[in-house]
């Protein structure tokens, strides 16, 4: 603040003490009896400096100055008081000419300074905003996720090194503009998308098109180097468009894993019960509409309960996967097994009649007879009971198939265990035990 006062007072001062040194050198001259032209031109350059200098008072007050020492100049000059017309003509001039030029100086120069302060202020403001661009950039850059600003004619205005990377793109040049259905051929042509040469074509028009609509849904896309990259579009009010893209590689894979817990029996490795349902509903839909055979076995492990008391949970639950593996050993691949309760099992067998049901049946229930568990002691035998139903048009859904077979299982229990029965006639139920 005093700095600035002290500059203000020194800029209202020199014009006028120049002036007064002007007049004073003037006056001497004069005195020494050297003729001094035009002293008032003289003058006037004087008030002229102020008022740049110093602004529209300063001026006035050299002005004044001036007038009086040109004044006294031009009566020292007579013999008597009073002037010549010509000099009085000339004091004229310089009353009316060099206030006037001074207040004109003065105005301009101070229309001339606010515009040097405005523009000087409309400089430092875009410098500032040019820094925070620069390091809003910069920070963009730092972060792994990628970000595309489009305009309203879907050019690229920005992409941080994180899209750069991911689409295998040089960043732009200062000023350049790459159109949007540009950038993605490039991307394609660079092989960074996991797509088939031959499918390229149609995934950049998809791309494009997806961009260019009003509302787009935030959508996946596969990349040539294992990643899944979620893909976001906000539309801004005037059209431009900010794409936001992060590595979902990890999310989605953990989904995957919670969906397998969710349809997986931890203790077999089998498929639980929920699972199990929807897929046999699939099956069920596909036998109902192509009219093929398919055929389901229920499976028991015999006194089970009796293992558990004699050897323990343990030995139970090897029991369990043993007959879970030898399950999963004898069917085939498109069959659909899985544990549906603690020793119950179920194996679905689309593209299977009755007959071939009830040989793999068989076989399932020798291989279970002749395998032993062992305690470190001794091995544990056991055997399993087998209710096998082949899926009737006559049925009204998949649970009067289940219900089927699960009788056939209760009558194998009933006739001794460790045997196949199966369920003949459709709806109406003749169970026919296989020992």
């Amino acid at each position: 603040m005093n700095a600035t006062f002290r500059t203000a007072h020194m800029q209202f001062l020199i014009g006028p003490a120049m002036t007064v040194l002007i007049g004073l050198g003037l006056l001497v001259l004069d005195r020494m009896g050297q003729t001094v032209p035009a002293p008032g031109g003289v003058i006037a350059l004087g008030a002229m400096f102020a008022a740049y200098y110093g602004g529209l008072v300063p001026g006035l007050i050299s002005a004044a100055v001036g007038f009086t020492v040109t004044l006294v100049l031009f009566l020292n000059d007579q013999a008597y008081p009073g002037l010549a017309p010509e000099d009085l003509t000339r004091l004229g001039l310089f009353v009316v000419f060099v206030p006037g030029v001074v207040f004109i100086i003065s105005r301009l120069t101070v229309t001339a300074r606010r515009a040097l302060d405005f523009e000087r202020a409309n400089r430092e403001r875009a410098e500032a905003v040019a820094a925070e661009l620069q390091n809003l950039r910069d920070a963009f850059d730092q972060i792994d996720y990628g970000i595309m600003l489009l305009d309203r004619n879907l050019c690229a205005e920005f992409m941080n090194r994180a899209v750069c990377e991911l689409g295998k793109l040089d960043i732009p040049k200062p000023g350049e503009r790459p159109a949007f259905a540009d950038l993605i051929r490039q991307v394609a042509r660079n092989a960074a998308y996991a797509a088939p040469k031959a499918e390229l074509d149609a995934l950049v028009a998809r791309r494009i098109a997806w961009v260019s609509s009003d509302k787009p849904e935030p959508t996946t896309i596969h990349m040539a180097d294992g990643r899944v990259m979620g893909i976001t579009c906000i539309v801004m009010g005037d059209g431009a468009r900010m794409l936001t893209y992060t590595d979902e590689t990890e999310t989605l894979r953990h989904v995957d894993e919670l969906e397998e817990l969710a349809s997986i029996d931890s203790l077999t490795g089998l498929f639980n019960r929920r699972h199990f349902e929807m897929q046999a509903e699939t099956e069920w839909d596909r036998f109902k509409r192509y009219k093929r055979s398919m055929s389901v076995l229920m499976i028991d492990i015999d006194l089970f309960k009796s293992i558990n008391d004699l050897y323990g949970h343990d030995i139970g639950d090897k029991v369990i996967r043993a007959v879970a593996e030898i399950g999963s050993n004898a069917k085939r691949g498109a069959d659909i097994m899985a544990r549906i309760g603690g020793e119950e099992f179920v194996l679905l067998l689309p593209e299977t009649d009755l007959t071939r049901a009830i040989g793999l049946a068989e076989r399932l229930r020798e291989a279970v007879a002749g395998y032993r568990v062992s305690t470190g002691d001794r091995d544990v035998a056991m055997t399993v009971s087998i209710g096998v139903a082949e899926a009737d048009a006559g049925m009204a859904n998949l649970a009067d198939l289940m219900k089927q077979a699960d009788q056939a299982l209760y009558r194998a229990k009933r006739s001794g265990r460790n045997r196949v029965s199966f369920a003949q006639g459709g709806p109406n139920l003749s169970v026919v035990t296989a020992a």
